[in-house]
């Protein structure tokens, strides 16, 4: 019968659309990475340092790239060590930064910072420490 089969027919369509739309869509950016991704790029460092307050070491560039944690970012080039030298710095939705307590390079590292809602500017606070005696307390600004 004819009814029977376009009955059939609608049943599976159905069953077809309501499997596929209920799928979780794993391209969906959660507001954290979204933030994440706005801020991948190339960024030049004015930094502020105690030790390093007048040499050459206080303007440099840094590379943001993806950590394969969604709510983390690497900062490559990090207090200027060269890259390949990487710190894991946590991005909030709220425009915060967290550096949780590492070592990058040799220094242990921690600290914290905000980025502009405009997305042009980073204001990074952060403590170095040589583990031979030496902590820096620094400041700096990345801009695009």
């Amino acid at each position: 019968n004819i009814y029977i089969m376009k009955f059939f027919h609608l049943l599976t369509l159905f069953f077809l659309l309501t499997f596929f739309a209920c799928q979780p869509d794993n391209e969906i950016d959660t507001p954290n990475d979204s933030l994440r991704n706005k801020i991948i790029d190339t960024w030049h460092v004015n930094e502020t340092s105690q030790i390093y307050n007048k040499s050459s070491k206080s303007i440099y560039t840094v590379e943001i790239i993806k950590d394969s944690d969604s709510t983390k970012v690497l900062i490559d080039n990090f207090y200027n060590l060269g890259y390949g030298k990487q710190a894991k710095v946590i991005v909030n939705d709220d425009y915060t930064l967290s550096i949780p307590q590492q070592d990058v390079d040799g220094f242990i590292i921690s600290g914290s910072g905000n980025i502009d809602h405009g997305l042009k500017q980073i204001d990074l606070s952060y403590i170095t420490d040589d583990q031979g005696g030496l902590i820096d307390t620094v400041s700096a600004a990345y801009t695009r």
